[in-house]
């Protein structure tokens, strides 16, 4: 389970953003990812009614490694495995 929250802030408008993803691996190689990202903007731009908007993502995702880790597919663990840290 990932979860990601940015939040930008003006003068005028603040926007907040939350992404929720599950994957789950299917297979060797597949995983399926499921998601949901969630927008709010005090001060939407002309034409846009609501202040919240919702989008659901399904993604199906190929893996080159092997690895027998969901998480694997992500660069951060990768990346930390290379530095030498006290």
């Amino acid at each position: 389970m990932l979860n990601t929250m940015l939040i930008e802030s003006g003068a005028t408008n603040t926007m907040s953003t939350d992404d929720l993803s599950v994957q789950v691996k299917v297979h060797k190689h597949l995983s399926l990812s499921f998601g949901v990202d969630v927008t709010n903007n005090t001060n939407p731009p002309p034409g846009q009614v609501r202040h919240t908007l919702t989008m659901t993502t399904m993604n199906l995702i190929y893996s080159f490694s092997s690895s027998k880790n969901v998480s694997a597919a992500h660069p951060l663990p990768a990346l930390l495995q290379g530095l030498d840290m006290p």
